[in-house]
């Protein structure tokens, strides 16, 4: 465990701040000013927090880091627990199993293999190699049996995730890079983000093209499923606009203009909000149905990298290249000004 993490706490309207270390006769930092009640606040002195997700049991957080490592959270104490290791470059993408042993992680530029890690042991027993180039995503079957990824060598890979085989390997176009991966909650489909502006939806039995989704006048580098499986949200930063398609019939249900976005797009388990990362280090929340931002978060100083919402919706945290990670509450957070 890394010795000077630091979780700053402010949480129901009470500050408090721990430093969590093996030294003894460590004394608590103070809370650092402008912090708001709702957020907790996950501080490690490098230069960059690239991404976060969620155990299934909504337990644990881990979040990835430019440094080459992956730190686990304990959520309701905002502890870290245990650090990942075994990459070369950054870690680009983070996903647990459905039942929460595993994690798989993919690097960043020049390293091209993805890592399956014993989410209790946390070691890595897993490389997985085939993609020639960056992989850019990871997504897990919701019965575990499969683990899909993509990267920049245009290629959407199908693992088999008992035998750590590769099972198929699907490409587009040429030059059709694939951004980014979400899985239906039922398993029966695969939804991917490509450079050619469009959302193509995978049949996860056959692994052919299912419907392919199209309207967005840029690179589609977000893909999520409410928990439901009824509603897909995509997103385009160049666009400045998030989609939300209905994925059964392809019906585009709603265009949200969400501003200058970064890659970080998620949307809530229920399908009710979405949360968008921006450059200048906001968060903001989003209604689906009307379009209305609900709040503005402020917090990060720079660009905010990787964003997901808790299984139950209560929580959203949020990485940024400030090298914080931060746990919102969104109920405990104060009231929002009017937007």
């Amino acid at each position: 465990m890394h010795r000077s993490s630091l979780a700053l706490l402010v949480l129901g309207g009470l500050s408090c701040a721990a430093a969590f270390s093996d030294e003894p006769g460590d004394k608590p930092k103070r809370p650092a000013r402008g912090e708001e009640r709702g957020v907790a606040v996950l501080r490690r002195h490098i230069p960059c927090a690239t991404c976060v997700a969620f155990s299934h049991d909504g337990r644990t957080l881990a979040s990835g880091y430019e440094d080459r490592v992956v730190k686990l959270w304990v959520v309701t104490t905002r502890r870290e627990t245990d650090t990942l290791t075994g990459y070369h470059s950054s870690v680009g993408a983070l996903a647990f199993s459905p039942d929460d042993r595993m994690i798989a992680g993919s690097g960043g530029t020049g390293d091209s293999s993805i890592r399956v890690w014993d989410a209790k042991k946390g070691k890595s027993f897993q490389t997985l190699k085939g993609h020639t180039s960056k992989v850019t995503s990871v997504a897990w079957s919701p019965d575990g049996k499969i683990l899909a990824s993509c990267g920049e060598d245009d290629s959407l890979r199908i693992w088999d995730a008992t035998k750590w085989k590769e099972l198929a390997c699907l490409k587009l176009k040429k030059e059709e890079t694939i951004f980014c991966l979400a899985f239906s909650p039922d398993g029966k489909t695969l939804a991917s983000g490509t450079r050619e502006r469009r959302v193509v939806l995978w049949d996860a039995a056959s692994w052919k093209v299912r419907r392919t989704l199209k309207g967005h006048t840029g690179n589609v580098t977000s893909v999520s499923f409410a928990g439901d499986g009824k509603t897909l949200a995509s997103g385009c930063g160049p666009e400045k606009v998030v989609r939300i398609w209905d994925p059964k019939t392809g019906e585009l249900k709603a265009r949200v203009p969400v501003g200058d976005i970064s890659r970080a797009v998620a949307l809530s388990p229920d399908g009710t909000r979405l949360a968008t990362g921006h450059y200048e280090g906001q968060v903001k929340l989003w209604e689906v149905t009307t379009g209305k931002c609900l709040r503005a978060l402020e917090g990060h100083k720079q660009i905010v990298s990787g964003l997901a919402f808790s299984p139950d919706g209560k929580l959203l945290a949020s990485a940024s290249h400030d090298g914080t990670v931060r746990l919102w509450d969104l109920k405990a957070l104060p009231e929002a000004k009017q937007q």
